[in-house]
């Protein structure tokens, strides 16, 4: 059998023929990580051996990883078959004749790792994916009486994550030359270190992939602030100072958040269509125990036309799946034409229960460098909850798309401030922010799910909105009363 050749780059080929037992190829960002990760182990695996191939979750498999590997084995006249469930996994040839197949699995429950031995493992995305399930995977690396290899490709996430920690030691700089060779030791921001034993890392910025478009590096870049672009360009370890979320607190995930929370839907609005922000409508749940939950986020990059009708439509979805004890909240920044703005969709949606918010412009972006970023006052409003992410208060909902949402909104908010883009870190803290204003004992918020919700009958009155940050205390009296608030539409 012919293998057709794939093009790969300088720092592709060096990780693809490194025969250590554990090999990174830690990258920038479209730099070709998952595409070297499949081009080794189709190259490498040998007749009868079963591999696996670790995700940070399952979304990530059929979205990435796992359609990576195919195009590569068609690509190269490998393929032989493959099968989508229960678990997926790949046969194909081996370079040397006979076949090999790969399972692909998410690393969101650790212990599902265990199980029989592998000839070899991959983790793709290593720097999202736990120290623990790394750890449990790793022991099942054992196949025909030897420790298989080991490969990870990631993005760098700083000297304290364990896919540094997996391929370097820190060592003393008074015992260079004595107890290590100076040949040896790598600096990285000025401090010594040294390749751990039996491991090799290779290194590779964006810019060094010459298969992407030649745009990408300079159109990525001009949203990163300099030190952040390090990172996800270059492809350095750094320690990111000034980051308010940490990627681990949102670690845990439930399937749906209990029926009886407190709701709120906070609209953060683009200022314009198409111009890089998107407009994010963040729906978060607070139960009695003060456990706070991320449900549901809608986003897009729209008309105000196509805005209007997303809110009226996600708005009427809200009531019907919760009773109508949804509150929404719209961001108004300051300015005449905000307030005008805000007074046209609290009419459109009068029928539902729905408030201003208002916001102040002043000091709210920075520019540094050549890149706007997210200034004081937005990193002021999302300290509160910060402080409860950290504290374990926050969880993620699954919900029916099963997370599908959670790996862009994760990256958003570990990038903050040091990214262009704050929408969800924005509507996040906004949210938790009228959850907390609006008290842990806020009326009545029983709900029970219905699909014959009218939503107009059910209120009795038209929704009121609040200026600046002072609620109305709607929500404390029964639904079917109106309150005396002269601010009602």
């Amino acid at each position: 059998m012919k293998i057709r050749a794939i093009p790969i780059s300088k720092p592709q080929f060096a990780f693809r023929n490194t025969k250590y037992w554990m090999t990174g190829f830690c990258a920038g960002r479209s730099a070709g990580k998952s595409k070297i990760g499949t081009i080794h182990i189709s190259q490498t695996a040998k007749p009868g051996d079963p591999w696996m191939a670790i995700s940070p979750d399952n979304n990530m498999i059929r979205e990435t990883t796992l359609p990576t590997f195919l195009e590569t084995v068609r690509f190269s006249g490998q393929y032989i078959d493959h099968v989508l469930s229960p678990t997926p996994r790949v046969w194909f040839r081996t370079i040397w004749g006979g076949q090999a197949e790969l399972v692909f699995k998410g690393a969101e429950v650790p212990d599902k790792l265990r199980g029989p031995n592998k000839a070899g493992i991959w983790f793709d995305e290593a720097s999202i994916i736990s120290k623990e399930a790394f750890d449990v995977a790793i022991a099942c690396c054992r196949f025909r009486g030897k420790m298989g290899p080991v490969l990870a490709t990631f993005t760098p996430r700083g000297f304290k994550h364990w896919t540094f920690e997996s391929f370097y030691d820190g060592i003393d700089e008074s015992s260079i030359g004595h107890a290590y060779d100076r040949e040896k030791v790598e600096w990285m921001q000025s401090k010594p270190f040294v390749p751990r034993k039996d491991t090799f890392l290779v290194r590779c910025a964006t810019r060094e992939n010459p298969f992407a478009p030649p745009e990408y590096v300079g159109r990525i870049g001009q949203n990163y602030s300099s030190t952040l672009a390090l990172q996800e360009l270059e492809g350095d370890f750094i320690e990111i100072s000034g980051l308010i979320f940490k990627r681990e607190w949102f670690s845990q995930t439930v399937d749906q958040a209990p029926i009886d929370c407190m709701r709120v839907r906070f609209w953060d609005k683009a200022a314009t269509q198409s111009a890089g922000c998107a407009t994010v409508g963040l729906l978060m749940a607070r139960d009695s125990r003060g456990i706070y939950y991320i449900e549901d986020e809608v986003r897009g990059q729209w008309s105000a036309h196509e805005r209007n009708n997303i809110m009226l439509q996600t708005a009427r979805s809200d009531a019907i799946k919760y009773g109508g004890t949804v509150l929404t909240y719209i961001e108004q920044e300051g300015g005449g034409d905000g307030k005008t703005v805000i007074d046209q969709l609290i009419t459109m949606l009068s029928a539902y229960p729905v408030y201003r918010w208002s916001t102040s412009t002043a000091s709210s972006w920075k520019t540094k460098g050549n890149v706007r970023l997210p200034g004081d006052a937005k990193v002021r409003r999302a300290r509160p909850f910060s402080a409860q992410c950290e504290a374990g208060n926050v969880r993620l909902v699954l919900g029916p798309t099963n997370g599908r949402w959670h790996r862009d909104f994760i990256e958003e908010y570990c990038a903050f401030p040091e990214f262009a883009f704050a929408d969800r870190v924005d509507a996040g803290a906004s949210a938790f922010n009228v959850l907390q204003s609006l008290g842990p004992n806020f009326g009545d918020v029983t709900a029970t799910r219905s699909t014959e919700v009218a939503p107009q009958s059910r209120y009795g009155h038209t929704a009121a909105h609040s200026e600046g940050n002072s609620i109305s205390r709607w929500g404390d009296l029964p639904w079917n009363q109106s309150t005396n608030n002269s601010d009602e539409y």
